[in-house]
């Protein structure tokens, strides 16, 4: 049985809404992400080692800035300085899924297990790395909807259609 574990707690969200409260079905802010995971540390006993936040920065292959306190946890992770990376879900790690399964398998290298949405993931196991690389595969997937619809919006308002839905109903029936 590990002593301690030794956490890295890391919070990240896409874009910061101004001034605007999120409620229980919203995305959680840095803020509260890391209220969370600080609670879950303390209960659980763990050594918090490092809190890290990026703000404002996607995660996705269409992110226009690095991620300044993810690189600090992948060379937490790269010099084995901790047991354990939690994080409020798996997305807000990461949203690649090739680097996410570059960062599962740095992890595993160096005996690093990872929290999220309530489960330790042990990516030295071949169970829970194959739910880890498909949890992974739908966060990215979840990205490319998203953008899909965003450029079907864009695209629609371009035609002088005024609406999303509009677009989207139009590309329903082929009209697009």
């Amino acid at each position: 049985m590990r002593s301690a574990e030794e956490v890295v707690i890391y919070a990240r969200v896409s874009h910061v809404k101004q001034g605007a409260s999120f409620s229980a079905l919203d995305a959680r802010s840095t803020d509260q992400q890391l209220k969370e995971l600080r609670r879950t540390a303390d209960t659980r006993r763990w050594r918090v080692v490092a809190e890290l936040r990026d703000d404002d920065c996607s995660a996705s292959r269409f992110a226009l800035k690095d991620r300044e306190a993810f690189g600090v946890l992948r060379r937490l992770v790269a010099e084995g300085r901790v047991t354990l990376i939690a994080a409020w879900e798996m997305s807000r790690l990461e949203r690649v899924t090739a680097d996410w399964l570059e960062l599962l398998d740095a992890c595993a290298k160096v005996g690093i297990r990872l929290w999220y949405s309530g489960q330790i993931i042990d990516p030295a196991d071949p169970e829970d790395l194959r739910r880890a690389a498909a949890d992974g595969e739908a966060a990215e997937r979840e990205t490319e909807c998203v953008s899909r619809r965003v450029r079907r919006g864009l695209q629609s308002r371009s035609r002088g259609r005024t609406s999303a839905w509009e677009a989207a109903v139009w590309h329903a029936e082929g009209r697009s």
